[in-house]
């Protein structure tokens, strides 16, 4: 019986084996074999995203515009605001509402925000009771945008009136809150669309997009990009008494690029997580890399997090955008620059990168994201009792009272309506008196009738 037993483990553990051997012969052979994937399939996310928010709701914490400044030593120091502001969006279309409240809170924990409001947008009716600033704009009828900031109750008793509702049709400021992606195909983005870099790259042309590398298995699936742009012809011999050895047709070109690093995110789909300025050299026909990448970014662009939101929205919910200044002088002899690139190029050296100082630093952090029913207007008409203030003329009307009583309050001179208010607390205070004095003498004829002997 004994005997029995042991081939029979022997071939069970032998069989164990085998399938151990397989599986990780599999598992091999798939990391070795990376996923087909093009350009079509790496924007196509993209492009689905900017679908979705067409017409959303967002809660979202902006923090950032921070100033840099040259030390006496030359090295970058940065200023940091602390100050955040919370934003709670609407957009729909070609509809526009947003307001956006400012606090100051310390660095840590700066994307955390309790909020109870409603998630419904502003109307006349329930605007006087925001403590933040609204923004609406349209562009059905010509573009407008309208500025509404209502007062304390304190500076509305002292203005006479309650806040102030201001209207512009040549809109040229940036927004006041700054969301990847959220203003793509929107007639109300009157600035260039491109503050960010996802943006740029979502606006780019396919064709102009080449595939670095790509390592679709393993533990960080990524496929790097880079976006060219047209050649620029920077160097030419024959203007350059110092030229040595070159020869006459030894032209030098910069090629401008984006490298975009795609990461593959739990949904299975890739999207942007890192965005790079660099750029690439042509000398005698081929194309060089002389630069180190981190060293010469002029952007810097990362989405910390794509999360999928409510109805299904993916989006970037964490990230930050920094801009750069080169504080070298390496364009200040263009021909002497271009030698030292050239010389690079054939010895196969890198190029010292130059020192940059950073410009900005913005960052973003999505609270709430959800799909809204289309809307034909997200606009907010003149608000009773507000200074409505004419940005292109300059004309200003307190809306909803007369005209001769908002001259005067416009002009400063309240003494009429102070005078108004006096006479009308004393003309309330007369009619009390009299009214009092009918119900008394009412009460007392009464008790005398009834008292007089009959």
């Amino acid at each position: 019986m004994k005997s029995c037993e042991k081939p029979e483990m022997y071939s069970l553990f032998r069989l164990s084996m085998a399938f151990v051997i397989t599986l990780c012969f599999i598992v091999a052979v798939g990391k070795g074999q990376d996923e087909p994937i093009d350009v079509s399939s790496l924007r196509a996310p993209l492009e689905d995203v900017v679908r979705r928010i067409r017409h959303c709701y967002m809660v979202a914490v902006n923090r950032g515009d921070q100033i840099s400044l040259q030390s006496i030593k030359n090295r970058p120091k940065v200023k940091i605001y602390d100050n955040r502001q919370v934003h709670r969006i609407w957009s729909s279309g070609d509809s526009l509402q947003f307001e956006t409240k400012t606090d100051k809170v310390p660095q840590a924990g700066w994307q955390k925000i309790t909020t109870t409001a409603s998630e419904n947008p502003f109307t006349q009716e329930n605007i006087d009771i925001n403590a933040g600033s609204i923004t609406c704009m349209r562009s059905g009828q010509g573009f407008v945008c309208a500025d509404i900031r209502p007062y304390s109750q304190t500076k509305a008793m002292s203005l006479k009136y309650r806040g102030l509702y201001t209207l512009n049709r040549s809109y040229g400021n940036r927004l006041h809150f700054y969301i990847p992606l959220i203003d793509l195909d929107r007639k109300w983005a009157t600035t260039p669309q491109t503050w960010f870099a996802i943006n740029e790259v979502y606006l780019s042309d396919l064709n102009d997009w080449r595939i670095v590398t790509s390592s679709t298995r393993g533990i960080s699936p990524s496929v790097i990009v880079d976006i060219l742009q047209p050649k620029e012809l920077v160097y030419t011999p024959e203007k350059d008494s110092n030229r040595g050895e070159l020869r006459l047709g030894d032209e030098l070109f910069v090629i401008p690029l984006t490298q975009v690093t795609f990461s593959r995110q739990k949904n299975g789909k890739y999207y942007p997580t890192k965005i790079v300025s660099h750029r690439k050299w042509q000398f005698r026909g081929a194309m060089h890399e002389v630069d180190e990448v981190d060293g010469n970014s002029v952007i810097l662009f990362k989405a910390d997090e794509w999360t999928e939101f409510e109805d299904g929205i993916v989006f970037p919910k964490s990230g930050s955008e920094e801009t750069f200044n080169k504080t070298s002088k390496e364009y200040s002899d263009l021909n002497g620059f271009s030698r030292t690139v050239i010389g690079c190029i054939l010895s196969q050296k890198k190029l010292k990168p130059p020192k940059v100082l950073l410009d900005t630093r913005r960052e973003w952090y999505i609270h709430s994201l959800k799909a809204i029913e289309p809307k034909d207007s997200l606009w907010v008409e003149k608000v009773s009792e507000f200074c409505v203030l004419d940005g292109d003329t300059g004309e200003r009307v307190i809306f909803g009272v007369e005209k001769s009583v908002s001259d005067r309050i416009i002009s400063g001179d309240l003494r009429g309506i102070r005078d108004l208010g006096v006479r009308n607390s004393r003309s309330s205070t007369m009619i009390l008196f009299f009214a009092g004095a009918l119900v008394v003498g009412a009460i007392c004829v009464y008790y005398y009738r009834r008292r007089r002997p009959s």
